[in-house]
């Protein structure tokens, strides 16, 4: 797969809606505990350190988030290439100074965010929510949760869930045999009121550092009147969120970039918007957690990446349609 592709997609997954915990099912819990977690990421200032477990190897990040001035987040890699992702607002920028440059123009993904349930009860309708014991990680109280997929085509999750806080503190991503296809946990978390902006600036000299730029067009709210492509008939469940065109740096062309998501679970369609050119991607493959599924409509590119089994994405690729 080609990087400039990669540079779109979501690299972590999705892990929200099952911290609805406690004793009740998904159903009984209250809408006014539902948002203090659903928010917790944003509306909470916090500093910390998580290990990011995929494909057997361990990456270790360093977070820091401010709930000030419509939110900001610092994270950085201690481990592996020298790596630091910059968020103010939806926009992200990346530094990558063993390569000598950055990438500005990014769609944000929080490491423990990718889509944002509004609808509860729709939800539910696509998986079972069960609490369990109380545990400890980074040193602090939470609650297990495990939601388990009413089908085949989401993935399940176990979760700790700080009782205090209401973040995520731990979570595994569960694929079709049971196995923990990726994880990441929490080994420091301090929530403070305020962070110093200091910590939120870059830690290296970025002066000598070459600028990419990925300029995105979003087509309103769905993007319902500047679309080319559509989903005519999406797995159940899932429903577009964003559409949006991309312009990607060094000449890479446009891409055409829709989401849809079940509340919990999220899947990106690529489209190039010029005709095939070389080799096409076709068929299943997959990075970490990660699964891409490639093909050719009408003369162009489509790929279809989601941390979702391959039978969803399948299902829309073979569901996409050039509108009328």
């Amino acid at each position: 797969m080609r990087s400039k592709n990669q540079r779109g997609w979501a690299t972590f997954w999705v892990m929200m809606l099952a911290v609805f915990c406690g004793n009740a099912r998904a159903e009984e819990v209250s809408s006014d505990w539902a948002m203090r977690i659903i928010s917790a990421y944003d509306r909470l200032s916090y500093q910390g350190i998580f290990v990011y477990l995929k494909n057997g190897s361990l990456e270790t990040m360093e977070v820091v988030h401010s709930a000030a001035d419509g939110g900001q987040t610092r994270l950085v890699s201690l481990n592996g290439e020298v790596t630091e992702i910059h968020r103010r607002g939806n926009q992200m920028t990346r530094y990558l100074p063993q390569r000598g440059l950055f990438i500005e123009g990014l769609r944000w993904s929080n490491p423990f965010f990718a889509s944002v349930p509004e609808d509860i009860s729709r939800v539910a309708a696509h998986y079972t929510l069960k609490s369990g014991e109380t545990d400890r990680v980074a040193g602090r109280e939470c609650q297990r949760v495990e939601v388990q997929p009413r089908d085949a085509l989401r993935y399940g999750y176990r979760l700790c869930v700080d009782r205090e806080a209401a973040l995520v503190l731990d979570a595994q991503l569960i694929g079709e045999q049971g196995q923990v296809r990726q994880e990441v946990m929490f080994t420091q978390l301090l929530v403070v009121k305020q962070i110093d902006p200091a910590l939120l600036a870059p830690g290296m000299n970025t002066s000598g550092l070459k600028r990419y730029l990925v300029k995105t067009r979003t087509h309103g709210a769905n993007g319902a009147d500047a679309r080319t492509w559509d989903v005519v008939a999406p797995p159940p469940g899932y429903r577009l969120v964003f559409g949006g065109d991309h312009t990607l740096p060094d000449g890479g062309g446009e891409q055409e970039h829709l989401v849809y998501s079940d509340g919990l679970s999220a899947i990106s369609v690529f489209i190039d918007a010029g005709p095939l050119r070389g080799k096409p991607i076709i068929g299943q493959t997959s990075r970490g957690s990660m699964n891409a599924y490639g093909d050719v409509r009408e003369g162009h590119q489509v790929l279809v990446v989601g941390e979702v089994p391959y039978a969803a994405l399948k299902a829309m690729v073979e569901a996409l349609r050039r509108r009328p």
